[in-house]
């Protein structure tokens, strides 16, 4: 019977197909990488004020609210002042923006997952400017945006 030639040269090819199938793969990877850098982002930065007084330590988020893929972009703000870098920025674009700044209410509760007492925080900036934002902004470039806020209605 000459099943033996059959598997031997059965398994002969095996290697030539396994090293034509790494080497198409390595081909495609390479030629994905060779691509455009990512989406074009841009540098954001500015002030945030709340009735004048600038907002010592909070947040500030950027979500995109336009037609394409969602996006945002994040920031702390520190002595009333935002940077978001150009590699983590936002594309060009309609961007919502909501602004966190809790403080510290003089309270404590325990946290459930690790029994220590954490302080109750309570948010000092009105919902109108996060948790229901009215505020957007266009993004074209690499820009300066400052935001005055104010707690009247």
């Amino acid at each position: 019977m000459n099943l033996r030639k059959f598997n031997r040269g059965h398994f002969m090819q095996r290697p030539r197909l396994v090293s034509l199938f790494i080497t198409g793969f390595a081909s495609l990877m390479l030629m994905a990488g060779c691509g455009s850098a990512g989406p074009d982002r841009h540098a954001v930065s500015g002030k945030v004020t709340l009735d004048g007084s600038p907002v010592e330590n909070g947040t500030i988020s950027f979500m995109s609210s336009g037609d394409g893929p969602p996006e945002s972009a994040h920031a702390n703000i520190v002595n009333g002042s935002y940077t978001i870098p150009a590699d983590r920025g936002p594309q060009s674009g309609s961007f919502q923006v909501m602004i966190y700044c809790p403080k510290p209410t003089g309270k404590t509760t325990i946290d459930t997952d690790t029994g220590a007492a954490v302080p109750v925080m309570q948010e000092t900036i009105p919902k109108k400017y996060n948790e229901e934002s009215t505020l957007t902004i266009e993004i074209a470039g690499s820009e300066s945006h400052d935001f005055e806020l104010t707690t009247d209605n």
